[in-house]
């Protein structure tokens, strides 16, 4: 039976790792982050889990300027938000969407 088929409520609360969601982070260059073919075919081995792309050495860099530069870095590649803005972002959802009825 699958986890989507019945309620897993009493289940979380003895903290096993098969019943918390996951999350992927995928770190990639930049040839990587421009080609969505690319993500795409990375997010389909890792579905139905989400999947987060990001450059740990362009977030290193991103995260020496200040934010005006730093926008303007990001704009420069194409991304509207850094990479560990999304997974930090997208990771508190999944947590808060783990927590008892829903809270967050």
């Amino acid at each position: 039976m699958q986890a989507d088929k019945f309620d897993v409520t009493e289940l979380r609360e003895l903290q096993l790792m098969t019943v918390k969601p996951f999350l992927y982070v995928f770190n990639v260059d930049d040839d990587v982050l421009a080609d969505e073919e690319k993500k795409a075919e990375m997010r389909a081995l890792v579905a139905p889990v989400e999947a987060i792309f990001l450059d740990a050495k362009f977030e290193s860099e991103l995260a020496e300027l200040d934010a005006e530069e730093a926008l303007e870095m990001l704009e420069s590649t194409g991304q509207d938000e850094a990479g560990l803005d999304k997974l930090a972002r997208v990771g508190f959802d999944h947590w808060a969407a783990d927590l008892p009825d829903g809270r967050s």
